[in-house]
């Protein structure tokens, strides 16, 4: 039985569960950090692309990455980001209105 796990751990700590069948690592990271250093097998989603540049609900973005509860989800991301989901995707939202906007 895997032990419970926080959902945020350094690499020295993970190592000793990597050969657990019941682990998924999810990597948050840039994409360049992601290409530079990964661990192996990890499953790499970009949460703040698919907030800004999908449909998808936060509760089926909250599933992809991983996280077992939405306010896991919302707490962390406010941490990393400095807003909540619901605000970062209006942001980009008017973001890319204004672009648009300015190419006409």
């Amino acid at each position: 039985m895997t032990a419970q796990l926080p959902l945020l751990l350094e690499p020295a700590d993970l190592a000793a569960h990597l050969d657990d069948d019941n682990l998924l690592i999810v990597d948050l990271s840039k994409d360049q950090v992601y290409d530079q250093a990964h661990v192996p097998g990890a499953v790499h989603l970009d949460f703040k692309r698919l907030l800004a540049g999908t449909d998808e609900s936060i509760d089926e973005i909250v599933y992809l990455t991983g996280f077992s509860e939405p306010s896991t989800f919302y707490r962390a991301f406010k941490r990393w980001v400095g807003m909540t989901p619901i605000e970062y995707r209006k942001l980009k939202a008017e973001e890319d209105a204004a672009e648009a906007a300015a190419k006409l």
